[in-house]
């Protein structure tokens, strides 16, 4: 029974309490009972909560505690095949990612191989070529306007 500082142990259906004698760990150790209200402090008792931990049950048999580690095992079993399956599906993505990976490095490649004085060379002869269409469209001076061999 819980009260406002501790918890009592409460003796079946009655209003009174069991007191262990303030804990002591003897065998025959004396156990007393108290009227359940009001309680002196020191027939309380303060609980600190060790686990949710309950135990399992005792097989009673060898078959009994058999069928438990093979249930133990199959539920191991079903845990180990999930995490395979991830596993598996993990890699098959990592190997997709890393063959992204090769294909862009591969056209990053290409795009290097084009050395800047490469470039260069191609722009000045284009500009060359833009340069002669220049000089063919702009008229003659001299020449009239109709002779100037573009028609």
């Amino acid at each position: 029974m819980r009260t406002h500082d501790g918890f009592l142990i409460q003796y079946g259906e009655e209003d009174s309490a069991i007191d262990l004698h303030h804990g002591l760990d003897k065998h025959g150790n004396p156990m007393s009972l108290w009227a359940g209200r009001p309680q002196d402090s020191a027939q309380r008792w303060k609980l600190e909560r060790i686990s949710g931990e309950v135990g399992g049950e005792i097989a009673e048999t060898v078959e009994d505690r058999i069928a438990v580690l093979s249930n133990q095992v199959r539920k191991r079993d079903v845990e180990i095949a999930t995490k395979d399956a991830e596993i598996a599906r993990k890699d098959r993505l990592l190997a997709q990612k890393e063959k992204e990976v090769r294909e862009l490095q591969e056209v990053l490649q290409t795009y290097r191989e084009v050395s800047p004085a490469v470039v260069r060379a191609q722009l000045a002869e284009l500009r060359d070529k833009i340069g002669g269409l220049e000089y063919l469209l702009k008229p003659r001076e001299g020449l009239p306007e109709g002779q100037n061999n573009i028609n």
